[in-house]
């Protein structure tokens, strides 16, 4: 297994929908095999389509490496609402507290 930290971290439930979200910096082919990937943050996890094509209509001021493409891992607003009234809202913000983490095999 492989993790990925993300590059940068967007926080902001109170604008809306799609406002949560981790910036990750994926390598070519890591689709390749079966591969899948799975977000994680702070015991939340959610699967990720690793399809390169995906991201193309939002582009981020974040460019990519060569060799990789730019990715968006979204929290549900609801969820990041939760870390807020439970007191782990500064735990989200925290770059630390994200992973992408490849797996091999079906999802």
């Amino acid at each position: 297994m492989d993790r990925l930290d993300p590059k940068e971290v967007f926080v902001r439930p109170w604008f809306g929908q799609h406002q949560v979200y981790g910036i990750f910096m994926i390598p070519n082919g890591s689709n390749d095999n079966g591969k899948y990937g799975v977000m994680t943050v702070l015991g939340f996890s959610h699967r990720l389509k690793l399809a390169q094509e995906s991201d193309r209509y939002y582009p981020d001021r974040l460019l990519a490496e060569p060799g990789h493409y730019v990715k968006r891992g979204y929290v549900p607003t609801r969820v990041a609402l939760w870390f807020l009234f439970t007191g782990r809202f500064g735990d989200l913000r925290d770059p630390c507290n994200w992973a992408l983490v490849f797996i091999e095999g079906a999802p």
